[in-house]
């Protein structure tokens, strides 16, 4: 595992990045089931899912916890 400062750091240099597009869980959603040419482009070590957009080199990355409803928000929603 990286140390916290190294994983801060390469999540800033991403977000600095023309290249890099961090979006909320409805637009990365949207990228899913679209008609662009994505391809899964993730960073595991930093906790982030990402797509790839192969005709504009965009990079579409996401939080692997904003991805995922809290527990209480699933059980509320099937009362």
């Amino acid at each position: 595992m990286m140390p916290t400062d190294s994983i801060l750091e390469k999540r800033r240099s991403l977000h600095e990045s023309p290249d890099c597009r961090f979006v909320d869980s409805q637009e990365f959603c949207e990228l899913l089931v679209g008609f662009k040419r994505l391809v899964r482009s993730d960073e595991k070590e930093l906790q982030l899912r990402g797509l790839l957009d192969l005709d504009t080199g965009v990079r579409y990355l996401i939080d692997q916890n904003h991805l995922n409803p809290p527990v209480a928000s699933l059980s509320a929603a099937s009362n």
